[in-house]
């Protein structure tokens, strides 16, 4: 079985583009790998709401990914997901532009199924809603919070498996790291990686 842990950074709310992808492949319960991946967009597709969440401006982006766009990495993507698990917090909202990306170049995104994990924690945290109603959707890092899993472990774990030192708390590769690690102490098992 393959499970892939993701997370991306958009453009705006609306499907547009994906300007990062981040994801980890379990196979079997075991660590594979893990991959980023910086797109390159215009001016007029990122709304500067988006940008100011996740700090990757349009000129930013230019470097960080060389000049690559969705359409250059399609190929190695389609194959990583293929028969897949799609894991993410709130998928439907990466699902989204995820299919988004894949539909503009007539390609199938190969994941057999999804599974939230927002949906999940949210009947394990039990995280009272503002108006009364229910239990509202736990962010990530009040999922964190519950397992009593330190940020900085994160940021550290993040660092190591994308073999990267420039990170903030909004970037996917953090944001990817952190889910996974809270889907783990949930099952009780622990980071091989």
């Amino acid at each position: 079985m393959k499970s892939i842990f993701l997370d991306t950074e958009t453009t705006g709310l609306k499907p547009g583009r994906i300007v990062q992808l981040t994801y980890i492949i379990e196979e079997n319960k075991k660590f594979s790998r893990a991959k980023n991946f910086f797109f390159m967009v215009e001016d007029w597709e990122m709304d500067e709401r988006a940008a100011q969440v996740h700090g990757f401006t349009v000129d930013r982006l230019a470097v960080l990914s060389n000049g690559q766009l969705f359409e250059d990495a399609v190929d190695e993507i389609k194959e990583d997901f293929k028969d897949g698990i799609f894991i993410a917090h709130n998928s439907n909202f990466d699902k989204k532009f995820i299919d988004a990306e894949f539909g503009k170049l007539n390609i199938s995104c190969n994941t057999k199924r999804e599974f939230c994990t927002m949906k999940y924690f949210k009947d394990i945290l039990k995280l009272p809603a503002r108006r009364g109603n229910g239990y509202k959707n736990p962010k990530v890092e009040e999922v964190m919070h519950f397992y009593d899993i330190d940020a900085d472990y994160v940021l550290e774990k993040t660092k190591k498996i994308f073999d990267c030192e420039d990170i903030s708390f909004h970037d996917a590769r953090y944001d990817t790291m952190a889910m996974y690690i809270c889907c783990l102490k949930s099952q009780n098992r622990n980071i091989d990686v």
